[in-house]
C-alpha cells in the first residue's frame, strides 16, 4: 500500500488482485481509513497436496491513521487492473484558517477568525488579570 500526501488531500493505492469491488469495504472514522475484504481461493485441490502455495486468499483488514481528519462525502474511490486508488481531500476543519483584523487595531476591535467575529483586547475564554 501507497500513502501520497497532496496540499489539500491524501491519496491511498494499494493492490488488490483477483478482488472485486463488491468485495472491498471502505470506512473512514475520525483519522482512520479501514479496508476490509476477503480474497476468494478460486479452488481447491481434495485430493492432492499443494508443493508451493504463494497466492494469499481469506479475509483481511488494513487501517491506515492519517495526520489529519478527511472529508469521506468527497472522497473518490476507484478499482482497476487489481489496483484500488482512493482519493481522500482534507476536511475543511483540518485546513488552516487566516485571522483577518478590520479597521484599526484597537481594544475592542473585532477580528474575523475562520468565519466567526473575535473581541479583541482580550481572548475569549481566557482568564483576566
Amino acid at each position: 500500500m501507497d500513502l501520497l500526501e497532496d496540499e489539500n488531500e491524501f491519496i491511498v493505492r494499494g493492490s488488490l488482485p483477483g478482488m472485486r469491488p463488491e468485495d472491498i469495504h471502505i470506512t473512514v472514522h475520525g483519522n482512520d481509513v479501514t479496508f476490509r475484504g476477503e480474497i476468494k481461493a478460486d479452488y481447491e485441490w481434495q485430493e492432492s497436496q499443494y508443493r508451493i502455495r504463494e497466492r494469499r486468499h481469506g479475509v483481511f483488514q488494513r487501517t491506515v491513521s492519517l495526520p489529519t481528519p478527511i472529508s469521506p462525502v468527497k472522497a473518490q474511490a476507484q478499482f482497476e487492473d487489481g489496483v484500488l486508488t482512493l482519493v481522500l481531500p482534507e476536511a475543511e476543519e483540518a485546513k488552516p484558517k487566516e485571522i483577518r483584523i478590520g479597521g484599526r487595531s484597537q481594544p475592542g476591535a473585532r477580528a474575523q477568525v475562520g468565519g466567526q467575529s473575535q473581541t479583541g483586547g482580550q481572548p475569549q475564554g481566557g482568564a483576566q488579570s
